[in-house]
């Protein structure tokens, strides 16, 4: 929320109380009472949004970059296990799909990052019953593949984050819109009536 806005919904919060101790005066009033509780009702929803947005997006992109180096260490160590394999036994189309560094793995874009580390898992999987000497077992690769998994849902969060952030902005518009008309074209000219 702009300042401007948080200022108005501080105004609005101050009416709404101010009201609820004057409720007995206006209670018989059908219509001003009708106003009040949609108008009132506007206000609480324009508080939650105010706490959604402030919730922001602290955290995410660093959430996401863990997940990856998670994901990228372990397919680090499973890939290395796989060539060693392949390499002893002179499999060596195994060993070029597997041919990562840690530093190939976490670098370049979010998907292509995953690509690689799935890619290692894969191979893994298909050659597991082989590589139990080299440190790799069902276990190991299932870890890798939860990971994986992890960071694979880390990669829209912070996207799905910013346009959270909008769908709220313009929330916040349209709740102050209705607000602002049921003050202005409701509570206020009924008011005089007391």
């Amino acid at each position: 929320m702009k300042t401007r806005q948080i200022n108005k919904l501080a105004a609005f919060i101050a009416l709404v109380s101010v009201c609820k101790q004057a409720q007995p005066t206006w209670t018989g009033l059908k219509a001003f009472k009708d106003k009040f509780t949609k108008f009132s009702t506007r206000v609480e929803t324009l508080g939650r949004l105010k706490l959604q947005q402030e919730a922001g997006t602290t955290g995410i992109a660093a959430q996401k970059q863990a997940c990856r180096e998670q994901a990228c260490s372990a397919a680090a160590v499973v890939a290395a296990a796989v060539r060693a394999w392949a390499e002893d036994t002179g499999n060596l189309a195994v060993a070029g799909k597997v041919n990562y560094s840690y530093s190939d793995l976490v670098g370049g874009r979010d998907t292509a990052s995953q690509d690689r580390c799935q890619t290692v898992q894969d191979v893994a999987e298909e050659w597991v019953a082989s590589l139990k000497d080299y440190g790799v077992d069902a276990d190991v690769l299932e870890d890798l593949q939860e990971k994986i998994d992890t960071y694979a849902a880390c990669i829209t969060k912070p996207r799905e984050a910013v346009a959270t952030g909008k769908t709220i902005t313009k929330q916040n518009e349209s709740e102050f819109k209705a607000a602002d008309a049921l003050l202005v074209n409701g509570l206020d000219e009924l008011i005089l009536s007391f």
